[in-house]
């Protein structure tokens, strides 16, 4: 960002998977409620790869920040532009079972979002947008237009919508009830029974058309909940770096080995492993052939499967420090036999037969 512009604070999300680290398939632009914010207090932003930077003019003669009495916070959508994000993350939650599956929504006001001191994979001075290892700590939002139908309420029930601590809807229970935010702010919303909310949904006609992966809000002035702010109490801006950190999914291991064509019995030999993971102690990422009944054969040749003692993690690219290799156990076989073997990608997985549909890595290899 050129001329008198500096970066005020930043949005990044992280992704084990991904041989950078940065969750590139994530898009952010901000809601059209945020570009009004921009535009009010003079703010540049940029999108950057799996995330968005916010710059201010700390020259700008107004002095416009030290006057933000704003309660609605910056809101950026997060659009998904990889199908195979979602195969490839762990701790995905249940969709919403309404039939309108809402954005992962992370947010700066979370008593969880304390600046790091380098551990969780971050460096000093970034800040989580959520509990440590758990970034979805909650179902997603529900997504609503500004008009919609809410059904079979409880009869006498005292239902109010609120944004933040302002009540914008107010009704009493019974049957059908038609809600109408017409003129209201994009954003997040709470529909409450009394003092309990029922339904955490966002608010916008154009995200109910797309449809977004997820939603950051960043809350920019404190206001009596504990966050990591990028403006303190009198209106000077704090540089933030804000983090999502995402983890690859881990799930069981399958190598298929296939033998030759002219081979007539099965490839017989174990498969080492060179190097290890820092959360797993090198026996643990040993692998036993998988005893079947019958012969196994693929493509009509004798094959022999091999199954990882404990989850493994998905990896866009092969490990630096972790490496899988066939060894033959019988000698006379051919010198090639020995083989490297593929890392496990969202490519590989599939669902194991069974009732409960278990998701497992699978790789066939041919010598």
């Amino acid at each position: 960002m050129g001329g008198r512009y500096q970066l005020w604070f930043d949005v990044l999300c992280l992704h084990s998977y991904f041989r950078d680290g940065v969750c590139r398939p994530l898009r952010f632009s901000p809601s059209a409620a945020c570009l009004g914010l921009l535009q009010r207090y003079r703010l540049q932003w940029r999108p950057v790869p799996g995330g968005v930077q916010v710059y201010y003019d700390p020259d700008e003669p107004l002095q416009l920040l030290a006057q933000f009495d704003e309660t609605l916070p910056f809101s950026f959508i997060l659009h998904n532009e990889d199908a195979a994000l979602l195969a490839c993350t762990a701790g995905l939650p249940a969709l919403a079972g309404d039939g309108m599956a809402g954005p992962y929504c992370f947010d700066n006001r979370s008593g969880a979002a304390t600046v790091s001191k380098g551990s969780d994979g971050l460096q000093a001075g970034q800040s989580l947008l959520h509990a440590p290892g758990q970034p979805f700590g909650a179902s997603p939002l529900a997504l609503r237009p500004s008009r919609f139908l809410l059904r079979a309420t409880q009869a006498g029930a005292q239902l109010s919508i609120r944004a933040g601590s302002a009540t914008v809807w107010a009704a009493t229970g019974g049957g059908d009830l038609a809600v109408d935010l017409a003129g209201r702010q994009e954003g997040h919303y709470r529909l409450l029974s009394g003092d309990a909310t029922v339904l955490d949904f966002y608010l916008s006609e154009a995200v109910v058309a797309a449809r977004p992966w997820g939603v950051v809000e960043i809350h920019a002035r404190p206001q009596g909940a504990p966050g990591v702010y990028p403006l303190d109490e009198g209106g000077a801006p704090l540089p933030r770096h804000y983090r999502i950190a995402l983890e690859s999914l881990r799930c069981t291991w399958c190598y298929w080995l296939v033998a030759s064509k002219k081979a007539t019995d099965k490839p017989r030999g174990s498969i080492k492993v060179n190097g290890t993971l820092p959360d797993r102690p090198a026996a643990a990422l040993a692998f036993q052939e998988e005893s079947a009944a019958e012969a196994l054969q693929v493509d009509g040749l004798p094959a022999a499967r091999f199954v990882s003692n404990l989850p493994l993690p998905l990896a866009e690219e092969p490990d630096r420090q972790l490496s899988f290799a066939f060894a033959p156990g019988v000698a006379g076989l051919e010198k090639d036999t020995k083989r490297n073997l593929p890392y496990a990608r969202a490519s590989s997985l599939v669902h194991a037969s069974g009732p409960e549909r278990v998701l497992r890595a699978e790789m066939y290899v041919y010598l």
